[in-house]
């Protein structure tokens, strides 16, 4: 949930990255996958929801020509930039190519209110 603690309107965008649970050496350990603008009138707050998939979850495998997954956890991190993460938490994926429409639900290891005074 987000909230505008300010006086005067703001935008927020919430970012959702995924770290993959086995990354190979041309991987990012963390990857951008979702993100949304969320402007905020002064006091209103908004809840903000995303579709954690296997698509998602994937990267593209340059040596397969196909975007896949690896089976594991993966780690979820949510926040206003990749080095300010206010939210996290894991989900487990046994699926090996992407193109299901399986949805997964995140386990927050850790909540905590977001505000944002912009």
């Amino acid at each position: 949930m987000l909230k505008n603690t300010c006086e005067s309107a703001g935008v927020e965008i919430p970012q959702l990255y995924v770290c993959n649970p086995h990354p190979a050496s041309q991987e990012p350990v963390k990857e951008l996958k979702r993100f949304d603008r969320i402007s905020l009138k002064p006091d209103h707050t908004s809840t903000v929801t995303s579709l954690v998939d296997d698509i998602t979850l994937a990267h593209f495998d340059p040596c397969n020509g196909k975007w896949t997954t690896v089976p594991g956890k993966y780690v979820i991190l949510i926040g206003s930039s990749g080095r300010n993460i206010n939210l996290h938490g894991a989900i487990r994926s046994n699926s090996r190519i992407a193109g299901s429409r399986s949805k997964c639900r995140i386990s927050p290891d850790y909540a905590s209110p977001w505000t944002t005074g912009r």
